[in-house]
C-alpha cells in the first residue's frame, strides 16, 4: 500500500508516518518547499520518501498524489487549512485517481456537537459536508476522541 501523507512534519503526522512504516506501508510524505531538511531529520526513522511541493499549486498536489492508495491529511489550522487546503487536496487526490481520502479530523465525534458550539469542530463538520459532495473517492474519518497527552 502506498500512503501519501500531508502534515508529516507535525507531531501527529510524524507519528502516523512512523507507525505506517512499522506496519509495512510505503509512506510518501509531502512537504512544502523549504521543509525538506527538517522533514528528513524528523522522518528518518520512518524511512519515508519526501516529496517537496508548492502547496498552492493544484498540479503539484495532483502529481504528489499520483500512484497512491490513500491520501492521509494530518494538517492542522483554521479555515484556510481545514477548508481551503483540504478541499484542494481532495480534488487533487480525485484527479490523481486515489481511491481513498482520510481528512485531518482526528478528534471527538464532531457530528454530535451542535453547530456554533465549537469553532474547530464546526470546521471539521463543514469540511465533511464538502468532502461528502466530492465524487470519485471514498472519505474515511478517524474519530479517535480527545488526545490526552
Amino acid at each position: 500500500m502506498s500512503v501519501i501523507l500531508f502534515g508529516a512534519t507535525g507531531d501527529l503526522g510524524s507519528r502516523v508516518a512512523k507507525h505506517l512504516h512499522h506496519l509495512g506501508a510505503e509512506v510518501r510524505c509531502v512537504v512544502r518547499k523549504g521543509s525538506t531538511a527538517r522533514a528528513q531529520a524528523l522522518l528518518q526513522s520512518a524511512s519515508a520518501h519526501i516529496i517537496e511541493v508548492d502547496d498552492l499549486n493544484s498540479k503539484s498536489l495532483e502529481d504528489a498524489c499520483r500512484g497512491g492508495s490513500v491520501v492521509i491529511s494530518t494538517v492542522s489550522g483554521l479555515e484556510p487549512v481545514v477548508m481551503d487546503f483540504q478541499t484542494r487536496l481532495i480534488q487533487a487526490a480525485v484527479a490523481a485517481g486515489v481511491p481513498r481520502f482520510i481528512p485531518s479530523d482526528f478528534a471527538v465525534d464532531y457530528r454530535k456537537v451542535p453547530l456554533g458550539d465549537n469553532r474547530n469542530l464546526n470546521l471539521l463538520e463543514q469540511f465533511r459536508q464538502t468532502a461528502d459532495g466530492v465524487a470519485g473517492i471514498q472519505v474515511t474519518s478517524i474519530l479517535n476522541g480527545a488526545f490526552m497527552d
